[in-house]
């Protein structure tokens, strides 16, 4: 019969300190090395989400003056708004929306009414990813780039201004049209190639 002295120890063997306390070992693991790809969708995705944010304060704020701006007018009995402003709230509107796509690509956030993809399996749903990109994505966004290029390039000429009194310049918020779209096509580029190295065993 044993005794529980020769019992084998369950607990694993543990390296002693030089005053004779227990040391623990601690493992540490490298971090992978972000791909060229991976630091490129970073960077339109940094670029994609700081301008927007940004904006998003500046619409803030233009929104507030130009409704108090509209109450104060009758006792002041002063213009304290202007059509310029006004255009200028739905400007940056229009900025946030063309550059905050690429940014919403990037971390899937866009609206999905779909109850059966989250219920499909990850080869299917990169199946749809890639199918989708490939067919409705990129061939959209290149059809927009062909399409506005040129009303671009033609208010650009003509220095194209707003027909309503103290309006703005519109030849610069046009030109965010191909911006934008350029940047998403971009980053569905790199979703695509995502996609593709998700497959690769």
């Amino acid at each position: 019969m044993s005794t529980p002295e020769n019992e084998p120890s369950a607990e694993p063997p543990r390296s002693a300190g030089p005053d004779g306390a227990p040391t623990h070992t601690v493992t540490l693991t490298a971090t992978p090395t972000p791909s060229p790809w991976q630091r490129f969708s970073a960077a339109i995705g940094g670029v994609s989400a700081a301008v927007p944010c940004a904006l998003m304060l500046v619409v803030v704020g233009v929104g507030t003056y130009n409704t108090i701006a509209r109450y104060l007018e009758p006792y002041f009995d002063v213009r304290l708004s202007s059509n310029g402003l006004l255009e200028l709230q739905w400007y940056l509107f229009a900025a946030i929306f063309l550059l905050g796509g690429a940014y919403t690509l990037a971390h899937n956030s866009h609206v999905r009414v779909d109850v059966v993809y989250d219920r499909l399996s990850p080869k299917v749903r990169r199946a749809i990813n890639v199918t989708g990109t490939v067919v409705f994505l990129l061939p959209f966004c290149a059809l927009v780039l062909w399409c506005s290029w040129e009303p671009v390039m033609q208010s650009w000429e003509v220095r194209e201004q707003s027909p309503d009194p103290s309006g703005l310049p519109r030849y610069w918020i046009k030109t965010l049209v191909p911006i934008g779209f350029a940047m998403l096509a971009v980053q569905g580029i790199v979703s695509l190639v995502r996609e593709f190295r998700r497959s690769t065993p």
